[in-house]
């Protein structure tokens, strides 16, 4: 799969979802979804700073075998 979004993007947009949902994006989303999220949960997430503190535990880890899936450009 590829997308036209930045790494770091990427990683952010993951991030947040892990933080309010505990997962990470599904690898079937359009790029347009997760940019929404991306956008959508930061919103969650300016009210709930714990969620950054608390959901650190295997982020890194499923984050690099979800990244091996994708090619990136920019």
């Amino acid at each position: 799969m590829h997308l036209n979004m930045s790494i770091k993007t990427y990683k952010e947009a993951n991030w947040r979802m892990w933080c309010v949902k505990g997962h990470l994006c599904p690898i079937d989303w359009t790029e347009r979804a997760i940019l929404d999220t991306h956008q959508g949960y930061f919103h969650r997430m300016w009210y709930n700073e714990e969620a950054s503190y608390t959901a650190k535990d295997g982020f890194d880890e499923k984050f690099a075998e979800q990244i091996k899936k994708f090619s990136f450009i920019s």
